[in-house]
């Protein structure tokens, strides 16, 4: 059996990939984001959204301040448990390439490394989402 056997990948993988396109919207934004609506769904069962922007000589995604801003915000108020468990899932993305910027979860990439590093990007989101429920 060959790995990239055209019926195999006909059989297994070209279902997948169509049910993904289906179910997957993209809307271009006045300020030249891209927002790419995923069926991965986040802990309130609403699938996330991936803003990108092609910078040029990188492409930028980030989560619109969803996930930090939106999804479990946090005050001054907040108990410090909830501080310190942001804290954390935020230091264990980081080693993944995602960073905060402001109330913003972002990853920078190449055109070379997009397809990549948009399904690291999409997997630390949903992560980061369970690790704070």
């Amino acid at each position: 059996m060959e790995y990239n056997d055209k019926a195999l990948i006909d059989k297994w993988l070209e279902p997948v990939l169509s049910w993904e396109r289906d179910n997957t919207n993209v809307e271009a934004l006045k300020d030249g984001w891209v927002v790419i609506g995923t069926a991965v769904m986040d802990g309130d069962g609403d699938g996330i959204c991936i803003y990108v922007r092609d910078e040029g000589d990188r492409i930028t995604m980030s989560d619109d301040g969803y996930f930090i801003e939106g999804y479990r915000p946090l005050s001054d108020n907040s108990p410090k448990e909830e501080k310190e468990k942001l804290k954390r899932a935020i230091r264990i993305v980081s080693h993944y390439g995602v960073r905060r910027e402001g109330g913003e979860l972002c990853m920078d990439t190449t055109k070379e490394r997009y397809a990549l590093d948009f399904h690291i990007f999409l997997r630390m989101l949903a992560w980061f989402a369970d690790y704070l429920e």
